[in-house]
C-alpha cells in the first residue's frame, strides 16, 4: 500500500516491538531465526498488518497468544506451540505451520470465554495445522450465544490430528472446513 513501511525484524528482537510502531497496512518482515513465545494485547488496527517470513528465510516462533487484537495476516511463519486468539478478529494465516507438537494444548486456540469477548473472522489457509491435544480448539460459552467464536474459515489446509482430535468445537458457529 502507498505509504506503508517495511519493519524489519530480526531475533531476539520481537513481533511485540515491531507491533508498537506499525501502523495499518505496513509489512513486519521477520528474518531467519527463532522467536520467543509472545503475548501480545490491545494491538488494533484499521487495516491489516501483514506479518511475514523474508524470503527463503525459515522463521519459528515458540507459540503466540493475541488477546484483544485485530487486523493482523501471518504468511510462511512456523509456530511450534499454540497460537491462541483471546477475543482477537481479522486474523489471516496464509501459508503456515501451526503445530501444537506432543503436548495436550492446542496448536491453535481460538478463544472467547474470557472478558475480551469473543474471536472472530479468522482465516486459515494453505497451512498446516498438526500436533496438540485438540489440534484446533474453538473455545466460548457452552450455552447457545450470539457472542460465540464466529466467522472462522480453514481453507486447503493440511490437518494432522493430534492426540484427542483435529477440531473441538465448543462455543462456535459460521465456521467453514473446507
Amino acid at each position: 500500500a502507498a505509504g506503508a513501511t517495511v519493519i524489519d525484524v530480526r531475533a531476539p528482537a520481537t513481533l511485540a516491538s515491531a507491533l508498537a510502531t506499525a501502523k495499518a497496512g505496513d509489512r513486519i518482515v521477520l528474518h531467519a531465526g527463532t522467536y520467543a513465545k509472545e503475548t501480545i494485547s490491545n494491538r488494533k488496527f484499521a487495516s491489516f498488518v501483514f506479518v511475514e517470513a523474508a524470503a527463503g528465510d525459515p522463521v519459528t516462533m515458540a507459540g503466540a497468544t493475541f488477546t484483544s487484537s485485530d487486523h493482523l495476516s501471518f504468511r510462511d511463519i512456523q509456530f511450534t506451540a499454540t497460537v491462541m486468539l483471546d477475543g482477537s478478529s481479522n486474523f489471516a494465516f496464509h501459508g503456515v505451520t501451526l503445530d501444537g507438537g506432543a503436548t495436550e494444548e492446542a496448536a491453535l486456540q481460538i478463544h472467547g470465554q474470557s472478558s475480551a469477548g469473543a474471536s472472530h473472522d479468522v482465516l486459515v489457509e494453505d497451512s498446516t495445522i498438526k500436533g496438540g491435544g485438540r489440534t484446533i480448539f474453538i473455545l466460548g460459552k457452552f450455552a447457545p450465544s450470539d457472542t460465540w467464536n464466529h466467522h472462522l474459515t480453514f481453507a486447503r489446509d493440511d490437518i494432522t490430528c493430534g492426540s484427542h482430535n483435529c477440531f473441538q468445537i465448543s462455543g462456535g458457529r459460521d465456521i467453514a472446513i473446507d
